[in-house]
């Protein structure tokens, strides 16, 4: 019935949790969106990739009209996953399978991996090495508007005006000065999935 609902060509992703594993598959966490503190099942969950990614290349599956609609990827696409949760999101339909269905193995040479966003993990980062915690963040957060940037070249007119603006503004933040950044997000509704997320994203942003 859902499939028969939906408009010929419409970009469809589906995506499933992940348990996390060591580099021996021996369990190290039940849910990659616990640790990670995502909420992908959220209903608003599609206005947070603008600034968070929730879905894992290996835990996604997508339709031809997905392929067909975000390719070629952009050099400004932070993960190439990231990007086509991106055009599912906003142009089509996110399925989310709230079951951990793949294992995450964790080792030495992650892309990425899964970082745990839970305050002592946080914490230690920083306290462990401040300067490589910082710079990674600033990273990802000056990143962040260069992919809405991209995302609004391409497909701008092919969104409704509250998610046009929303992509619009967070892609003219780096020419905002401090105070109107933090009002930005203050005002608009913008911000992660967790209370620390939302804290580090308004510090560094």
């Amino acid at each position: 019935e859902r499939e028969a609902s939906r408009l010929p060509g419409t970009p469809i992703m589906a995506h499933c949790d992940l348990p996390l594993v060591n580099q021996d598959l021996t369990p190290h966490a039940p849910s990659f969106w616990a640790q990670s503190t995502l909420n992908p099942t959220d209903p608003a969950s599609h206005k947070r990739l603008l600034l968070e990614n929730f879905t894992p290349g290996c835990a996604t599956m997508g339709n031809r009209a997905l392929a067909e609609k975000a390719l070629p990827i952009p050099d400004a696409a932070i993960m190439h996953d990231w990007w086509l949760a991106l055009v599912a999101g906003y142009l089509g339909e996110i399925v989310t399978v709230n079951a951990p269905l793949i294992l995450y193995r964790q080792h030495g040479t992650n892309a990425i991996g899964a970082q745990d966003w839970g305050l002592p993990s946080i914490t230690q980062r920083f306290l462990n090495d401040p300067a490589k915690a910082i710079s990674r963040t600033k990273r990802i957060l000056r990143l962040t508007p260069q992919q809405a940037q991209a995302f609004a070249e391409r497909y701008l007119g092919n969104l409704d005006a509250s998610d046009a603006k929303r992509v619009e503004d967070l892609a003219n933040l780096p020419s905002m000065g401090l105070i109107a950044r933090k009002t930005y997000f203050s005002r608009s509704g913008m911000r992660p999935s967790s209370w620390l997320r939302t804290i580090v994203l308004w510090v560094f942003m």
